[in-house]
């Protein structure tokens, strides 16, 4: 009698470690692994680098994500970023050496090696996706003594314009047939467009704020259109070559776009450096 509750007994302990072992396998998730390219060009308060560590608002939003998904057990991301240069960037996607941009627009020339959310390509109007990760531009950045005011025609802005090389909003110059002066970056622009003491420079719009408001070097000497020259989306987009599946794509773009349809979530983010 003792040797068949015995027996008993440990057919049910096998039966619970057996039963956990195998809700254990169930929940566990497979780590992927993925390398992501950003400009690296600082932007303030979008991308800051400081002895290899990357700070600010694009890393916020991509980590936020992969941190989400990882505690709901959703889909396990071990994420890399590399600096480069932009267009080497898009260059290392087309070679397959890449899986992710950090924060880029659409265009139809990116959506030959880049997958984007849905809805990206036929916006009906600026920032009209619900997909995207966040709403962002170019404005049109003045000496603060200028009473330039940007209304929407292009034509009018003070010359030379400059802009961050390698940025979109060139190609939206080119086919309007503005000329402009590509500079290093915003930082070096703005420097400029002191140095000189005419034109204007066409910079992000967060960078812009920033600059006017907080950055000790420009904030009493230049000032920003309150008018968007260029209003768009931006998004993570993902190489075509990527290990990710379509699914996990979408349900990485999907916790990704959260901050941007949230406004107090994103303020919270910005919050962080209004400092």
């Amino acid at each position: 009698m003792r040797l068949i509750q015995k027996i008993s007994l440990y057919l049910k302990i096998f039966y619970f470690v057996f039963l956990f072992f195998i809700c254990s396998n169930a929940n566990a998730m497979d780590k992927i692994s993925i390398t992501a390219c950003v400009d690296d060009k600082p932007l303030f308060p979008m991308a800051m680098f400081d002895n290899n560590k990357m700070t600010g608002i694009k890393f916020d939003l991509i980590n936020l994500a992969i941190e989400k998904l990882k505690k709901k057990q959703l889909l396990d991301i071990d994420l890399k970023i590399e600096q480069a240069p932009w267009k080497r960037c898009f260059e290392d996607i087309r070679n397959g050496k890449l899986d992710m941009i950090i924060l880029a627009a659409y265009t139809k020339e990116r959506e030959e090696i880049l997958d984007y959310p849905d809805g990206a390509n036929n916006e009906k109007e600026s920032c009209a996706c619900k997909l995207m990760a966040t709403c962002d531009g170019y404005t049109v950045i003045t000496l603060k003594n200028n009473p330039f005011e940007y209304k929407g025609d292009p034509k009018l802005i003070p010359r030379p314009i400059r802009v961050s090389l390698g940025y979109s909003v060139s190609d939206h110059l080119k086919e309007l047939n503005i000329p402009f002066e590509n500079s290093f970056d915003s930082d070096k622009a703005v420097q400029k467009l002191l140095r000189d003491g005419d034109g204007s420079v066409l910079g992000n719009l967060h960078y812009a704020e920033f600059s006017v408001n907080y950055n000790k070097e420009f904030h009493n000497l230049i000032k920003y259109s309150k008018k968007p020259f260029l209003f768009r989306s931006y998004y993570y987009p993902i190489s075509k070559k990527s290990k990710l599946t379509t699914e996990q794509k979408k349900l990485l773009w999907k916790t990704i776009a959260e901050p941007a349809n949230n406004p107090k979530l994103m303020s919270k983010i910005l919050e962080r450096y209004r400092k």
